[in-house]
């Protein structure tokens, strides 16, 4: 399996589906879970339900929502940095 492929199947396994757009909007968010997983040293797991707690608090109240991987990633780090 090619690692984007591997990526693709560790998303589609832990994501809840209902709060993207698309694949490749699924594919974005993955990528910002893995990052903040590897920089406060979490399981992916453990930082994908936080980030999806947030995720769906902010989607309600996003009148553009291109902008949400940043603002959701910058939320999540403030609250990993707060738990230590």
């Amino acid at each position: 399996m090619n690692p984007s492929a591997h990526a693709k199947a560790q998303a589609d396994a832990m994501l809840r589906h209902h709060l993207y757009s698309d694949i490749n909007d699924r594919m974005k968010h993955f990528g910002e879970i893995q990052s903040i997983a590897d920089d406060v040293h979490r399981p992916v797991q453990e930082i994908a339900r936080l980030y999806e707690d947030v995720l769906e608090y902010m989607i309600d109240q996003a009148r553009v929502t291109d902008f949400l991987p940043v603002l959701v990633s910058k939320k999540v780090r403030e609250l990993c940095r707060r738990d230590n």
